[in-house]
């Protein structure tokens, strides 16, 4: 067995950078689970895709830097550079993700309220042009057309 010192220190640092790139794939699927409905099979499934992912990029580095050898070191390291990304970086994106969708959640309101009122108005427009039109209609035939056609 050899023991190459200089693959260590890159097996090292490829598991720091994994642990960072894994932190921000986490973000993003935290992010998507802000912006769109969750429910806790969502989650769950949200949760099997990221720790499958972070297995196999993982897997893949113990094969190109130890021969498929686990090394205690590097998971240590990839859950310390994960943790540096996630309360760091992760705290103020997490922070501006939550804060753009209380924003665009308001804006949605604000603006379907605007859009119901605008449908509303028309509606009642419209409604008084139907009924303006059927009352000319029957004023057209004289005042007995009007007591007919509302006894049938």
């Amino acid at each position: 067995m050899v023991f190459n010192v200089q693959l260590t220190g890159r097996l090292l640092a490829a598991s720091l950078l994994c642990g960072v790139l894994s932190a921000s794939v986490y973000d993003v699927f935290r992010a998507a689970g802000a912006f769109f409905p969750q429910g806790k099979v969502l989650v769950f499934v949200r949760d099997v895709a990221f720790c499958a992912s972070y297995a196999a990029a993982m897997c893949v580095l113990f094969y190109n830097f130890t021969g498929g050898r686990i090394r205690l070191f590097a998971i240590l390291a990839s859950a310390a550079g994960f943790a540096a990304y996630y309360f760091t970086i992760g705290r103020l994106t997490k922070a501006a993700s939550e804060r753009l969708h209380s924003f665009l959640a308001r804006l949605c309101a604000r603006v379907s309220g605007k859009v119901s009122q605008k449908c509303f108005r028309l509606r009642r427009i419209f409604r008084s042009a139907c009924a303006e039109k059927r009352i000319l209609r029957m004023a057209s035939d004289g005042f007995g057309a009007y007591v007919r056609r509302s006894k049938r």
